[in-house]
């Protein structure tokens, strides 16, 4: 990564060269950055306070993940306490079977709520726990881009497939993206609601005071 370039604390970065921006925007990759799935909307853009917005996973994610776990979990416990019970030790098979179930589940809630931050305050775009540690410490070298670099938000349009056993189902996903001064650009997030993908996009250039770069705009 780049060196960072500092940013004053509480103000939205200016870019000091427009024309130099101007050329990037245009010249801009409009390839999705992401593979073949989707996040199905998981996180939503929320404003912490005037130096601070970020996206956090959405509470309906969060109820119907806890409660396919909280299912789940009741199922082993339920399953063990009978095999226990009824000295069938052939039947501890089932819970234990579903043990990796259980831990897969927590660690995508883990993974799922690392911190997707934009800090005006420190002038940095914060993308994992691994960045902010590296905030805290005083060091930059992991996890953060400095909001001085960022240009453009964009919206890429990404064509999924998903298959079962039977069935092959295509849809369009859309990607959020931080396009940043030498072309580069940073995913954030992406899921399959146009609508509120676009909505997400808006606030948040709005919030960096940068381009907005849509699909829906380069289309017509």
């Amino acid at each position: 990564m780049p060196r960072p370039v500092e940013s004053p604390g509480g103000q939205r970065p200016a870019p000091s060269n427009l024309a130099g921006v101007d050329a990037v925007i245009a010249q801009v990759s409009w390839r999705p950055l992401k593979g073949s799935n989707s996040d199905s909307r998981s996180h939503r853009f929320t404003l912490a306070s005037a130096d601070c917005a970020r996206f956090k996973v959405s509470l309906v994610r969060t109820a119907l993940q806890g409660l396919a776990l909280a299912l789940v979990g009741l199922f082993v416990v339920g399953f063990t306490s009978l095999a226990i019970s009824k000295h069938e030790w052939s039947m501890l098979f089932v819970p234990l079977f579903l043990l990796p179930v259980v831990g897969g589940g927590l660690y995508v809630m883990y993974a799922e709520r690392g911190p997707i931050v934009f800090d005006l305050r420190s002038g940095f775009y914060i993308d994992s726990r691994d960045g902010a540690r590296a905030l805290r410490e005083g060091r930059t070298d992991v996890g953060l881009v400095p909001l001085a670099r960022v240009v453009a938000v964009q919206i890429v349009p990404r064509s999924c497939i998903q298959r079962s056993n039977k069935y092959t189902t295509r849809y369009w996903s859309y990607e959020l993206n931080l396009v940043l001064d030498d072309g580069a650009r940073v995913n954030v997030v992406d899921h399959a609601n146009r609508r509120k993908v676009r909505q997400d996009a808006g606030k948040l250039a709005a919030f960096l005071g940068t381009a907005f770069l849509d699909d829906q705009a380069r289309e017509a």
